[in-house]
């Protein structure tokens, strides 16, 4: 789902592989956190399912799998969480680092712009050339 909804956004290939980069990213982070999940909270509750399901099941084993469910979901939204604090900074790391390489493209623009004026500011003005003498290497007169 994320990458095929920001590839949309995403059209320059230097932010397509930064993109694929942080996918990559998160899903190894979760994958770690879900060989966590299992470790701490899927065992538990197999063994308490198949105490659960003997001829004799006791009241104990019926209550506590209610309560290692409740802390499973717990677990699993905490994950979940996690993971998705680590995202958000991370596209808000890239969003800032995009904004200022925009400040810097409309202020080169700008400058340019503003050193066409200028030269046409002079062929207006009364020099009737395009380059100034300096421009072309020539010597200016005292």
């Amino acid at each position: 789902i994320i990458w095929s909804e920001s590839d949309q956004f995403f059209k320059n290939a230097t932010n397509t592989t930064i993109l694929a980069f942080n996918a990559l990213v998160t899903i190894s982070l979760w994958n770690s956190l879900e060989v966590i999940f299992i470790i701490f909270f899927t065992f538990k509750r197999y063994l308490l399912a198949y105490g659960s399901s003997s001829a004799t099941t006791l009241k104990a084993f019926t209550n506590s799998i209610n309560i290692i469910e409740s802390i499973q979901v717990t677990g699993f939204d905490i994950q979940e969480f996690i993971i998705s604090i680590i995202y958000i900074r991370e596209i808000a790391r890239l969003a800032k680092i995009i904004i200022h390489f925009k400040t810097l493209v409309y202020n080169i623009k700008i400058k340019l712009e503003l050193a066409v004026l200028r030269k046409m500011v002079d062929f207006i003005g009364g020099r009737n050339t395009l380059y100034s003498e300096e421009d072309r290497g020539l010597p200016t007169s005292l």
